[in-house]
């Protein structure tokens, strides 16, 4: 009998449910009530469990990561893609309503090969491709990708609707050469050799140019074969190049130029013109239609920050170009570290930054670059790869306001995520998609490999 009635007992006080009842959540508010990819949002309220992972929140369809969780408070990520009804959970029990939220879709950053550096040379897989300095970049219209990679002295083309990556050009040097006219000759593409190529810039038709750095030259990839434009410039003493810069016209024969150092390319489809920086500090411009260089901006072989015209403005290591919507062109100057504008008069001016390096934002006379390398027209401002700041800088073209629009400010590191999340490592290339709805970047040094933001 006494068995009996403590059993009895036992059972009334689970029937209370005061011992196994967890207590239902509940949802006051959240701050702010907007935001993109990334974004940290506060919830408040009460009943959440103190373990973030008996706690889920979820944005839509989509949950969310929870980065610090109190009984009154939780502290989460906007996930990419999020819905715009917040709803939450505590060991299973859901909240007592829900809470609204308006997304903000933004750029994500996500990386698209593997990032360990390695000399490859077969073909791979996008998760098993590695690189080895791959530098600036271009997309053609099948949706297909080229990389000029210095380390390896090839072209590399990633098709991700195949999953592949593979050399499209260049013999494959299994060693990380660097000395000048050590590679050269023309021929079919996987037979012919290039030496340190930095750049590559796609001309329509099956037709590529790439700036052949170390071999001082301009190749031509076309239908499987590779020729060389133009003159290499041999000899350290030839200083024949010169004489443009003391014609009146600032134009030679392309028959007669002798390229130098070769470290970005910009090629104009509208009218047929391929604009080439020289680590001789100096841009020309070429006229495929009149046969024709121009000097376009800076002093061949004299570095330094000076504004003016043709005949006085001069630069310090120019690399990547872009145009903006009123034919001004900017070049990043890696060895001095500020943005040149050179106007369709051919006047030199320092657009952003200055002779000292540095990572930091603010107006185009107060920020500082480090480095910076190639660039792409976006939005009516500037994207720039700022190799040294681990971050990709944004300029204002409007009045020349510098701000860091992806990664954390010479914070060294891989991570994947929104704009404000994500970071960024020793970033070198740029360019767009062909549809432009994506950009791709690539990473040299400590992680290296291809990496792409897409607008979700």
């Amino acid at each position: 009998m006494a068995l009996a009635i403590g059993t009895s007992v036992i059972a009334c006080k689970k029937d209370d449910g005061k011992t196994d009842t967890v207590p239902t959540p509940e949802l006051n508010y959240l701050t702010p009530e907007s935001g993109s990819p990334g974004d940290i949002v506060k919830i408040v309220g009460n009943n959440f469990s103190l373990k973030t992972n008996e706690n889920t929140v979820n944005f839509g369809d989509v949950q969310s990561t929870i980065d610090f969780a109190y009984t009154d408070t939780l502290i989460v990520r906007v996930p990419t893609g999020a819905g715009n009804e917040v709803s939450v959970t505590v060991n299973g029990v859901a909240a007592n309503k829900t809470l609204n939220f308006n997304y903000q879709a933004s750029w994500v950053l996500s990386s698209l090969t593997n990032m360990a550096s390695g000399m490859m040379q077969g073909p791979s897989t996008l998760a098993e491709a590695t690189f080895r300095y791959p530098m600036n970049l271009c997309c053609d219209e099948n949706g297909n990708i080229y990389v000029a990679e210095q380390c390896t002295h090839t072209i590399k083309k990633i098709s991700i609707e195949n999953n592949t990556v593979e050399i499209f050009a260049g013999k494959y040097i299994d060693n990380d050469e660097w000395g000048a006219n050590t590679h050269y000759s023309d021929g079919a593409a996987l037979e012919a050799e290039f030496n340190r190529p930095m750049d590559i810039a796609y001309a329509g038709n099956n037709t590529f140019y790439v700036a052949d750095f170390a071999n001082n030259a301009i190749r031509k990839i076309s239908n499987g074969q590779v020729t060389t434009i133009g003159q290499r410039r041999l000899n350290d003493n030839d200083w024949e190049n010169v004489q443009m810069y003391e014609n009146t016209d600032f134009k030679m024969s392309l028959d007669d130029f002798k390229f130098t150092r070769p470290t970005g390319l910009l090629y104009d489809k509208e009218n047929n013109d391929l604009y080439v920086s020289s680590e001789s500090h100096y841009v020309v411009r070429v006229d495929f239609d009149a046969n024709e260089v121009e000097l376009y901006a800076g002093k061949p072989f004299d570095a330094g920050q000076v504004d003016g015209a043709r005949q006085e403005g001069k630069m310090n290591g120019p690399r990547g170009m872009a145009f903006d919507d009123a034919g001004n062109l900017y070049v990043a100057n890696e060895y001095g570290n500020w943005i040149s504008k050179v106007d369709k008069d051919h006047n030199l001016t320092v657009f952003a930054g200055s002779t000292n390096a540095g990572s930091k934002d603010g107006s185009a006379t107060e920020a500082l670059f480090n480095q910076p390398q190639y660039m792409i027209y976006f939005e009516n401002s500037l994207l720039i790869s700022d190799f040294k700041s681990h971050a990709i800088r944004r300029i204002s073209i409007e009045d020349g306001t510098v701000s860091t629009w992806a990664g954390y400010l010479e914070y060294n590191d891989v991570k994947d995520g929104g704009l404000s999340e994500c970071r960024v490592s020793y970033p070198v290339g740029l360019c767009y998609s062909y549809d432009g709805e994506s950009i791709y970047m690539t990473q040299t040094e400590t992680y290296e490999g291809i990496r792409v933001f897409k607008f979700e």
